[in-house]
């Protein structure tokens, strides 16, 4: 992780009410153009933009 996953996570921890791991995979998603997550984390299903599938 570098700085700018740091702050983006931050942001992305405070708009969507994210625990700061989840926040991070969300920036690190976004970096990498990363759409898709299967996770049955409900938190990830008010991040818009990404597909989360129930395992």
């Amino acid at each position: 992780m570098d700085r700018e996953v740091f702050d983006t996570a931050l942001g992305y921890s405070k708009e969507y009410c994210l625990l700061s791991n989840d926040a991070i995979h969300v920036a690190t998603m976004k970096r990498y153009g990363i759409t898709n997550i299967a996770t049955n984390d409900p938190d990830f299903e008010r991040v818009g933009g990404i597909k989360v599938w129930k395992p």
